[in-house]
């Protein structure tokens, strides 16, 4: 026990998510002391300390430390608004997976600290998409704007049509497939942006993709595939 407590003195655990920073999400769990009136001090002075103040003292500090990182992430955002022309990516590149379907990106995890990542997928064919996997450290939203396309998203089974959106949450197992005859094309947000791009920047470069190349640039951009690809019917 510490020398400047009695017996009357017991720890209590407080649990719970202080604050949302975007990318970071300050997480804590405070071991706090806590006290009878009579037997509350501060362990450096020995003098009395109301405990309602104590603790108030130790749960401002952990907001302030995320307040900190929100200003050193603003402080590398772009200035201004930034345009993206309809089958233009955010910096004019040309990413194709499989040679067919584009991934054209319209905010950049650099534009938002990491924040968000947001692209469209064009062209996909009729019964093409990903093995069920898991995005363990970003949730997703797909937004179709032509086609249909259908979803497996933990054991529900959902059809999306045009205007249609579904938002998958993080460390939930998913998979898709185009079921319509016309090449579907879909918006992709991913909050946080993790490694999304990478992931689709990778893709493109192979020039003739097979399930074991796939698998690898999966796990090496932080997705773990957990089941097969999902049928048309």
């Amino acid at each position: 026990m510490h020398p400047h407590l009695n017996s009357s003195c017991r720890l209590i655990q407080i649990s719970g998510t202080f604050e949302n920073c975007g990318f970071f999400t300050t997480k804590l769990s405070l071991i706090v002391l806590s006290f009878t009136e009579d037997s509350f001090y501060k362990p450096s002075t020995a003098q009395p300390m109301k405990r309602e103040a104590f603790i108030k003292t130790t749960l401002m500090t952990f907001p302030m430390l995320s307040l900190h990182q929100t200003e050193a992430f603003a402080s590398d955002r772009p200035k201004k608004g930034i345009k993206v022309a309809d089958g233009d990516s955010r910096l004019h590149e040309s990413v194709k997976l499989d040679g067919v379907v584009p991934i054209d990106f319209k905010v950049l995890s650099k534009d938002t600290g990491g924040d968000l990542a947001v692209m469209t997928s064009s062209n996909n064919p009729k019964a093409t998409g990903p093995p069920l996997h898991i995005h363990p450290d970003f949730d997703e939203m797909f937004y179709v704007t032509k086609g249909e396309v259908k979803f497996k998203v933990g054991e529900d089974i959902f059809f999306l049509k045009v205007g249609d959106n579904i938002f998958i949450p993080r460390n939930v197992p998913h998979c898709f497939t185009i079921v319509s005859e016309i090449p579907a094309t879909f918006l992709i947000i991913a909050q946080p942006a993790a490694k999304l791009e990478d992931f689709f920047r990778a893709y493109a470069k192979v020039k003739k993709m097979t399930p074991e190349i796939a698998l690898r640039l999966m796990t090496e951009n932080n997705m773990q595939v957990v089941g097969p690809p999902l049928s048309v019917d």
